[in-house]
């Protein structure tokens, strides 16, 4: 997130600027009122110095009276606007309301700080970020300026917030583990490893032991072979596949992140939301696994289509990559929790089974 001023704002000279030009105007209509001893230039002067207390004093109401401000979300932007302003024919001295906005990227980490300033009737565009992320932004410091720009009033108000969320850019993903048997997207998918139910579809033929239940005596081939064998079921497993949001390869301790690593945590969200968005279009449920917000433990979220991507993309973008920490090692320290056949780990550089 380059830190640049993305904000549209409208065309006026600086506050500053217009203040010290006013105050000059002011000296200099003076010096000649004096020098010229006319009552003209004096008038002048007095009306000059009337328009600028009148001028402070509705900053200063502007900073008592002030309403909020109201941020929404677009595609690429936040839309800034004061809250409820009041009809500007009503306002002789319009003020000018001057505050910082702080925006910051959840996935990457990327932070942005930017003065902006709002008049009624007018709006603020601020811009997201060229990465993809959910945003968050705040705002705080908030002034009333006067219309000359000679002073500027505190507002006591608390400090905004909003979100957005800017999504990756997609393109059709194959994983090539899905044309080689890894997985069977039209038929159900059984545990590897452990035994269970389902007498369609065999697990292992064994001999039978004490305990074992007689429904599952295999009879035909205990007669053969005149010893009592079992025919042990297949466990289903519901959740069969498993997509991972993985922080990219290499990346070091929090603050000392490569500069680069906004776009490669961008090439990570983009591979796993390709990928995702193929297997949907294929009518494959599937889960994803990444970092949450907390930075401690791993949010599972079940993709069932892609509106559902959709629905879960702010959750899913929100997972802190540029922390560094692996979501696959916690999947691993949560294995037993889960029951899938198949985890795929997507970083920046490679999609690859676990």
């Amino acid at each position: 997130m380059k830190n640049r001023n993305h904000a549209k704002l409208p065309n006026r000279p600086g506050i500053a600027l217009r203040g010290i030009w006013y105050l000059l105007l002011f000296l200099a209509v003076v010096s000649l009122s004096l020098f010229f001893a006319s009552k003209l230039l004096f008038g002048a002067a007095l009306g000059m110095l009337l328009f600028a207390v009148l001028d402070l004093w509705a900053a200063k109401k502007e900073a008592q009276k002030f309403s909020g401000i109201q941020a929404e979300s677009s595609k690429d932007s936040f839309i800034l606007t004061l809250k409820n302003p009041p009809p500007s024919a009503k306002k002789i001295f319009p003020s000018e309301i001057l505050f910082t906005a702080r925006l910051r990227n959840l996935l990457t980490g990327e932070k942005r700080c930017e003065s902006l300033s709002l008049t009624d009737g007018k709006r603020a565009e601020l811009s997201l970020g060229d990465s993809c992320g959910k945003y968050i932004l705040e705002g705080n410091s908030l002034r009333s300026a006067d219309l000359l720009g000679l002073g500027a009033f505190t507002i006591r108000t608390e400090t905004f917030r909003a979100a957005a969320v800017r999504l990756p850019k997609t393109a059709k993903t194959e994983y090539e583990g899905f044309g080689t048997g890894m997985l069977d997207l039209d038929g159900s998918v059984y545990d590897e490893y452990r035994a269970g139910f389902d007498q369609s579809e065999v697990f292992e033929i064994r001999a039978y032991r004490a305990g074992d239940k007689t429904a599952q005596i295999h009879w035909k081939l205990s007669q053969k072979t005149d010893t009592l064998m079992l025919r042990q079921g297949s466990l289903p497993v519901k959740n069969a596949l498993l997509l991972i949001l993985e922080a990219p390869q290499g990346k070091g301790k929090q603050g000392s992140q490569a500069e680069d690593f906004p776009a490669r945590a961008q090439r990570a969200a983009a591979r796993l939301f390709s990928l995702s968005e193929s297997l949907a279009e294929k009518g494959v449920q599937h889960h994803i696994g990444y970092l949450a917000s907390d930075a401690k433990t791993l949010t599972i979220t079940e993709i069932s289509g892609r509106e559902s991507l959709t629905e879960h993309a702010g959750a899913i973008l929100s997972s802190p990559l540029y922390l560094g920490i692996s979501a696959a090692e916690l999947y691993l320290q949560e294995k037993e929790q889960w029951e899938f056949s198949h985890v795929l780990v997507i970083n920046d550089e490679e999609i690859r089974e676990m």
